[in-house]
């Protein structure tokens, strides 16, 4: 898959999660990884650290995966 170049935005936002993970606040880490990942990366925290990765479109199928589950 040829390289995404992660928009400024996004860049600010994962230095925003960063410092709320050392702080301990992971209910807004949370949240900013959601709001993230409406741009359409995916974000996952591993024992070597961050990975993310751009996947357009499939917020929206999660979306309706939960419709469903209702």
């Amino acid at each position: 898959a040829p390289k995404q170049k992660m928009p400024k935005e996004i860049k600010r936002k994962l230095k925003e999660r960063d410092d709320a993970r050392e702080n301990k606040d992971f209910k807004k880490a949370d949240d900013i990884r959601k709001e993230i990942e409406k741009f359409g990366y995916a974000v996952s925290d591993t024992a070597s650290g961050l990975t993310i990765m751009y996947m357009p479109g499939e917020k929206k199928k999660e979306e309706e995966v939960k419709e469903d589950a209702r």
